[in-house]
């Protein structure tokens, strides 16, 4: 018994393995809406977070997309994926801080918001996931520094 808005009980909507390819396109526009469309899909959606599980591994690469807004989409999937969701917080464990922490130092303010929400999801009711963002303060305080400086 499906949600309406599920992506798994629509037999016409593409699958998820399809949505995630669409992140491979050669067109940065295509990968911008792609991202962001799958990242609203799974939005408090705890069938399409489960469906998303085996995809995320495809996101990571993203992280680090020279464009700016494919980035800030790409943590706002792993933020959304692994919202109360124990198994995507568990894949994201080992990478809190080779990749995703390292949003927090681009000059887009959005990508930088996207990283923190997402930080601040992977370690809600996680305690491996909170000793990896405590790892990220230094970043986070030579953050806040920069901003204090910039005003």
């Amino acid at each position: 018994q499906g949600n309406k808005d599920s992506l798994l009980c629509n037999d016409s909507a593409p699958s998820v393995r399809e949505l995630f390819d669409l992140l491979k396109h050669k067109d940065a526009v295509v990968v911008r809406y792609a991202s962001f469309g799958i990242a609203r899909l799974c939005d408090n959606h705890r069938e399409n977070q489960d469906a998303y599980t085996v995809e995320l591994h495809r996101v990571l690469p993203l992280l680090e997309h020279k464009e700016d807004e494919v980035a800030r989409n790409a943590a706002l999937i792993l933020g959304c994926a692994c919202n109360g969701h124990k198994i995507n917080q568990d894949f994201l464990t080992p990478h809190i801080n080779s990749k995703l922490s390292l949003l927090l130092e681009r000059d887009d303010v959005m990508a930088v918001g996207n990283a923190a929400l997402t930080l601040a999801n992977a370690c809600d009711g996680h305690a491996a996931n909170k000793i990896e963002v405590a790892a990220t303060f230094p970043r986070i305080t030579a953050l806040l520094t920069k901003g204090s400086q910039d005003t």
